[in-house]
């Protein structure tokens, strides 16, 4: 019989007994910065480190006894074959997340000391706008109107519900008179002019343009990045990138270069869409757009 087989054939507590007994502590605080932001004079480091994010992040709010999947994927090479299981994390009586294979039992760590590390917490909270009247605005809805460059079509908040929405510019040109396409008889075109009248009759400010980023923010975000690292090639390859003709291409041609690089890069730049997003919403409140 194979260790596979074997492994199998166990019930979920075996499972997670025999996981424990070969389990590896690790305390994400011995690699993080007192502020709880990576460790940039250690850059090797960041792989791990985002491997133990994840797993917190699928593991923070669950009660004791429960388990969580990821999308994490089980590393080890049971009989010299990658294994196929997706990793899955537990949140123990003792507070300390399990993270084990249901596959084959391996590549199983227990992460303590977890709790006041960043990735401890919703990954995006939603920001009320006005409490008494208002729904929420769920950031990455926000980001994603900010960020995805589609043509053809307007994004606006509704301050009334704090929903983000989407309206093809065609649905707006036909309130002025251009000939519906072949799709206007179907149920999304119907729903799309409905959204257009009500953006036409809009008196109050309840619907608020969403502005796309610009490639001058884009940029700056780009160069806080690359000023942020620590003095060396990867530093001096992104500021050649950032002074070529085409400074946003070959940023992200040189980051995709190195996984590692590009795993902070992406880190960064969530934090810093977010941050974006939160401001634009402060100047929102601040405009009194939502009296």
């Amino acid at each position: 019989m194979t260790s596979q087989t074997r492994w199998n054939r166990l019930s979920d507590q075996q499972r997670l007994e025999r996981a424990h007994s070969i389990a590896k502590t690790v305390d994400p605080w011995h690699w993080l910065e007192p502020d709880g932001s990576l460790p940039l004079e250690h850059p090797q480091l960041w792989p791990k480190v985002m491997r133990v994010a994840q797993a917190i992040e699928a593991g923070w709010d669950l009660p004791h006894g429960t388990a969580r999947g990821t999308l994490l994927l089980c590393p080890k090479r049971p009989q010299r074959q990658p294994c196929p299981g997706q990793l899955r994390v537990t949140r123990r009586p003792d507070d300390q997340l399990l993270v084990f294979c249901p596959e084959c039992g391996a590549e199983v760590t227990c992460i303590r000391n977890w709790q006041r590390t960043p990735w401890a917490r919703p990954r995006c909270e939603p920001l009320p706008l006005e409490a008494d009247q208002l729904g929420a605005v769920d950031l990455e809805d926000l980001v994603l109107a900010m960020t995805e460059e589609v043509e053809d079509w307007a994004a606006y908040l509704d301050a009334r519900t704090g929903q983000v929405v989407s309206v093809p510019h065609e649905s707006l040109r036909q309130l002025e008179g251009e000939p519906p396409s072949l799709f206007a008889d179907s149920q999304l075109a119907a729903a799309n002019l409905e959204l257009a009248r009500a953006l036409q009759a809009d008196a109050t400010g309840r619907y608020i343009p969403i502005e796309p980023l610009s490639g001058r923010q884009k940029f700056s975000i780009m160069e806080s990045f690359a000023a942020g690292l620590p003095a060396g090639p990867a530093r001096e390859q992104l500021d050649q990138a950032l002074q070529a003709r085409s400074p946003l291409r070959c940023f992200l041609q040189t980051v995709s270069a190195d996984p590692t690089l590009r795993s902070h890069w992406l880190a960064y730049e969530t934090r810093a869409l977010h941050d974006h997003a939160q401001a634009w919403l402060e100047e929102v409140r601040d405009e009194s757009a939502f009296d």
